[in-house]
């Protein structure tokens, strides 16, 4: 639907979309495999009216013999120079990666596989600096003056 309304709206002629699934994500979600890639196309062929369009991932498509898994993809970004920092996996789309989900934990592993440091920032792997956002935040919100005067700043409270 992105492509047609691509198409449509800006008159580009739009006829391709492409996903990030990889050759290991089948595994674990049943909508990322080439059966649902194939499904989606002829879906959204139908609904466009047209057969002249095309969903698919460049990282998995078996009729070209491409099945480059996860860890394949991460070691490619790693060579050319990608901003991994700047990529977003998490399944709770949280501003920040949470760490604990299937998407995250896919990632850590595909940064420990390829020996290389990973980059991302996740909330519970460092709290501390989560703790800090979080009280510049409510800072932020409740005014500096409120701030003062809470215990233990300084305005007011246990320590006049």
């Amino acid at each position: 639907m992105y492509a047609q309304k691509l198409r449509y709206d800006s008159r580009l002629p739009v006829d391709t979309v492409f996903t990030g699934v990889t050759a290991d994500d089948g595994r674990f979600v049943p909508t990322q495999t080439v059966a649902f890639l194939r499904l989606m196309m002829v879906a959204l062929m139908q609904m466009a009216q047209t057969d002249e369009f095309q969903f698919g991932s460049p990282f998995l498509e078996p009729s070209l013999r491409i099945r480059l898994t996860k860890v394949a993809v991460t070691r490619m970004g790693i060579r050319l120079g990608v901003p991994l920092a700047h990529t977003y996996s998490c399944d709770r789309k949280w501003p920040y990666h949470c760490g604990t989900c299937l998407s995250c934990q896919s990632r850590m592993f595909c940064f420990s596989k390829n020996r290389v440091a990973d980059p991302t920032w996740y909330v519970g792997k460092n709290p501390l600096r989560f703790f800090a956002k979080t009280m510049v935040k409510k800072a932020a919100t409740v005014g500096y003056g409120a701030w003062r005067s809470l215990p233990g700043r300084g305005g007011g409270g246990m320590h006049r």
